[in-house]
């Protein structure tokens, strides 16, 4: 039992060592930004983290769109449809 917790207590450690190295990169990153855009991260109501797309490579053409509208009988959701395929039949030929 013993030897579980001090596991634990160690996993625990090492977790929270990540996650400051994390957040100092994050501020690092924010640092480095010009002031009007570190304004806009004062007091953010979450936790700024590292993006998740970093590494991101989109797959081989041909690419895809699917929007979904769980209702199209207001007039603003069809306006709104219709401008996005618009812009993605410009995008994606």
């Amino acid at each position: 039992m013993t030897g579980m917790i001090r596991g634990l207590l160690a996993a625990t450690a090492l977790a929270s060592l990540a996650t400051t190295a994390f957040a100092q990169d994050v501020q690092g990153v924010i640092g480095g930004l010009p002031t009007e855009l570190k304004a806009q991260y004062d007091g953010a109501p979450q936790k700024v983290l590292p993006s998740a797309w970093d590494n991101f490579t989109a797959p081989p053409k041909p690419w895809k769109w699917c929007h979904s509208e769980s209702y199209q009988g207001n007039p603003w959701r069809v306006t709104v449809t219709k401008e996005l395929k618009r812009l993605v039949h410009r995008l994606i030929p």
